[in-house]
């Protein structure tokens, strides 16, 4: 699925605008909560780090800068969601689907983007197109 500008009230979203941080918010604090156990699963797959070791720790290296950037910035950019998070979750969903951290990678995602209607809506669609 394409994005129109249609799908935005103001247009496209631009790649670096801001999204500003609520920890107290519920949705993000289960994005955060799902964002962990998938960090977890994928830096103790045994099986990843022997199959396709690079790709684990680009997969682990980018999921743990979007982790810390979460716990301690006060904003973060539309294009580091994408870069640091649903793109390297969607790599781990797509290798081991169904497994325990295929399901992780997966449940971290849909969360994110759980989050991200929350705090900005109809942007997503620019990201998962």
């Amino acid at each position: 699925m394409s994005p129109k500008p249609e799908d935005f009230e103001t247009g496209p979203p631009d790649e670096w605008e801001p999204i500003p941080i609520d920890r107290q918010n519920p949705a993000f604090q289960e994005m955060q909560r799902t964002l962990e156990i998938a960090v977890r699963e994928i830096e103790s797959s045994n099986g990843y780090a022997s199959s396709a070791p690079e790709e684990r720790n680009y997969v682990v290296a980018q999921l743990t800068r979007l982790r810390d950037a979460l716990k301690t910035e006060a904003q973060v950019q539309w294009m580091v969601i994408k870069t640091f998070g649903i793109d390297p979750l969607a790599i781990v969903a797509k290798r081991f689907g169904k497994a325990a951290v295929g399901m992780a990678a997966l449940a971290a995602s849909q969360a994110l983007q759980e989050w991200l209607k929350k705090a900005a809506t109809k942007a997503i669609e620019w990201f998962t197109s």
